[in-house]
């Protein structure tokens, strides 16, 4: 066919061309009528344009070619080339151009009318563009009834369900977020992002919904009616369907109205079925039947009890009852979502203003939904202790909400034979399993459990291990490049000789881990907690450690040239022999820090704390230390030409036998400090300070030392001094 060939032709050129490429060939082939490549593509669009099925088989063909290059685009996140699409069907060719043959005059008429159509509607909304309009909000539910539609092809269906999760996702991942920061320290400094349109109210609202579910379970609720009606007639089971739904319910106005017209209902319905025994087909039924009229049916406006609940401010009552229906009968979830949607599309074209109560609904809705049917757990704890019998004891603002993701226990399955590549495994809890040699490449594990686990010789290139547990867990020669551990827990892992380059440990926990001959080039561990961890002979270039804690850390022969190290705490580390050539340790803490035999060539220390810092014959040749504490250290034999070490603090050092040939010593404070037989050649000592200072044997050949501040300074068989120095030396102690 026809079609067919066209489709092949674009599934071919996603899978092997350039997205630029494809897009170029859509463009030839739907407004020029063009396939130089292939020119039998082109007859077969020249076939449909003159075929009996006319416009309508065009428009299903345009449209599916459309969804074909957005699913796929959409899975390689190539998002730009959607928009692309987009804006080229928008600046489509004039369709009064001269010279067109009138196959080429009705490809483009037909265009121009696809472009106005609700095909190109849906499309729109698949491809997921800005908009500003506050339907669009709700974009989820509006994608259901595509996704749904046994008519839409399947590229279509695929696109809408991805979209409408990964949408849903976002809101769920950004309630989680906005509640566990709502409550803490930092959170009430800085403005927070809130997914809802509620404000504040919402954590008072969550709360309220939470505190009546803990007494009233929903979900045990809806099993018991279940369980206690399982031999009930269906006439029974309508009997019986009210009190369910209602238990809980205030029964004043117009909770006693929603009751009325409920039995009223529910009296009338199905009558033919009134003898059967009650089956889950029965009950997904009524479930529909009750929930369009409390809602809309399909091409009615909106129903009475929907506009009575709305006037009347009460949305979270009409929510509690869908809950209900829901857990009831989980067959009639899609169902609720494609009525949830016909009532987006019915106010859509209204201002947003005349639909404030719709849009109260349609919040209220989306949380207690995401409360309840979602893999999130809300719970409250109570943060104030008050007198028993007190008011505020039952006060919900003396409770405070977490949050905690819900995942699949995979303690019994063997994910080694299952094909788990870009998997969805957030939350799992694979506590003590043993995953040696396992592949789990692009795999979501993000709150896992893995304490205690074996992972060793696996393979998670690109896995996302956000915020999961890794505490005692074994990693040893795992590949684990490009793995997102932030804000995770690794306290006490095994990090042996895995390879971590371009891993991102942004915030992570690594207390008491082991990372020895290791490769973290280009990892991210900015604001991480290194404390007590070795890290000897590991590879470290380029990595981003700043910020971060790496207190009592053994960085013995590590490599960690290019390193930012900027603000890092590295009090009590030990750097004997590391390689920090060219490494940002700006306002760095060092003190009493072991870096002797240090490679530190064009490193920058500015304004760092090397305070009783062992740098004995360190190599700081063009290194930066300008504005740092150096007092109390030991650099005896240490390299230091061409060093800046303007405005530092070196007093009381052991400079002893140092090179400082061509250094910057503006201003630096030597007093006390020891520089015997030091090499101060062609330097720079305006401003310096030389109290008590010994010079004992120092090179000071063109020193600049008559423009030091000198008192008590000590000198003897001292190299390059001229006659016109001693005169202004006069006076010094000279042995």
């Amino acid at each position: 066919m026809s079609a067919d060939l066209i489709y092949e032709f674009f599934l071919n050129g996603v899978q092997t061309d350039s997205p630029a490429a494809v897009l170029d060939s859509f463009e030839q082939l739907f407004f020029y009528l063009l396939c130089p490549h292939q020119p039998e593509v082109q007859i077969a669009l020249e076939d449909i344009l003159s075929s009996e099925e006319g416009e309508p088989h065009f428009n299903g063909v345009l449209k599916r070619c459309c969804y074909i290059l957005i699913n796929n685009w959409l899975i390689k996140r190539q998002y730009n080339f959607i928009k692309k699409l987009i804006d080229k069907l928008s600046e489509s060719p004039d369709i009064n151009q001269t010279c067109l043959s009138i196959q080429e005059s009705r490809l483009l008429f037909w265009l121009k009318n696809f472009l106005e159509s609700e095909d190109y509607q849906e499309i729109l909304r698949c491809a997921n563009l800005e908009r500003s309009t506050w339907s669009s909000r709700y974009q989820s539910y509006l994608l259901v009834p595509q996704y749904l539609n046994p008519r839409n092809s399947r590229e279509q269906k695929e696109v809408a369900r991805n979209l409408a999760k990964q949408l849903k996702d976002k809101y769920k991942f950004d309630l989680a977020m906005y509640i566990a920061r709502m409550g803490s320290s930092t959170g009430q400094e800085r403005m927070l992002k809130n997914p809802t349109q509620l404000g504040d109210e919402v954590v008072s609202l969550i709360k309220q919904t939470i505190s009546t579910q803990r007494v009233f379970n929903y979900g045990t609720q809806a099993n018991l009616f279940l369980q206690n009606t399982q031999n009930f007639t269906y006439e029974q089971f309508k009997q019986c369907l009210p009190q369910y739904l209602m238990f809980n319910i205030s029964q004043q106005y117009p909770a006693n109205i929603l009751r009325e017209r409920i039995e009223e209902k529910l009296e009338s319905l199905y009558c033919i079925d009134h003898d059967k025994i009650i089956n889950k087909a029965l009950i997904s039924r009524t479930c529909n039947r009750l929930i369009e009229y409390l809602l809309i049916e399909k091409g009615k406006p909106p129903s009475f009890l929907f506009n009575l609940m709305i006037r009347q401010g009460s949305q979270l009552t009409l929510v509690i009852l869908l809950l209900k229906l829901v857990l009831m009968g989980n067959s009639c979830r899609s169902y609720l979502e494609i009525c949830i949607a016909n009532l987006i599309q019915f106010y859509q074209d209204h201002a947003e203003a005349r639909c404030q109560g719709v849009i109260q609904f349609l919040e209220i809705f989306n949380l207690v939904f995401t409360l309840f049917t979602e893999n999130v757990q809300y719970f409250l704890v109570k943060t104030k202790d008050c007198p028993p019998g007190t008011q505020s004891e039952t006060e919900l603002d003396t409770y405070r909400l977490f949050c905690q993701f819900k995942g699949p226990d995979l303690r019994t399955t063997n994910l080694k034979e299952v094909q788990s590549k870009g998997k969805d495994l957030r939350g799992a809890d694979l506590r003590d399993m043993n995953l040696k040699s396992v592949e789990l490449i692009q795999v979501d594990l993000s709150l896992a459990k893995l304490s205690g686990a074996d992972l060793s010789q696996g393979n998670f290139t690109e896995t996302k291990f956000f915020i999961s547990n890794l505490n005692y867990t074994n990693l040893t020669e795992a590949n684990l490049t490009k793995t997102d551990f932030r804000r995770a827990e690794l306290k006490h892992a095994n990090l042996t000789g895995t390879n971590l380059k371009q891993a991102n440990f942004n915030r992570a926990d690594l207390k008491g881990a082991i990372i020895t001959h290791a490769n973290l080039q280009e990892a991210d561990l900015e604001n991480s907690d290194l404390s007590e961890v070795n890290l000897s002979s590991s590879q470290l270039q380029l990595a981003n450690l700043s910020g971060a804690n790496l207190k009592g850390a053994n960085l013995k022969g590590a490599n960690l040239t290019n390193v930012n190290l900027s603000r890092a705490n590295l009090q009590g580390a030990n750097l004997q022999g590391v390689d920090l050539r060219g490494a940002n340790l700006t306002a760095a803490n060092l003190e009493n820090v072991n870096l002797k035999d240090a490679i530190l060539e064009r490193a920058v220390f500015s304004q760092a704390n090397l305070k009783s810092t062992n740098l004995t014959k360190a190599n700081l040749t063009g290194a930066t230390i300008n504005q740092a504490d150096l007092s109390q250290s030991i650099l005896a034999y240490a390299q230091l030409r061409d060093t800046n070490l303007s405005q530092s603090n070196l007093r009381h050092a052991d400079l002893t036998k140092v090179d400082l040939t061509r250094a910057n010593l503006m201003q630096v404070d030597f007093s006390y400090a020891s520089l015997r037989d030091a090499i101060v050649r062609h330097t720079n000592l305006k401003d310096a300070i030389l109290l008590a200072t010994d010079l004992r044997g120092a090179n000071l050949f063109l020193s600049g030392i008559a423009e030091a501040q000198i008192s008590g300074v000590k000198l003897g068989n001292n190299a390059g001094l001229s006659d016109k120095t001693r005169i202004f030396l006069d006076g010094a102690e000279i042995n």
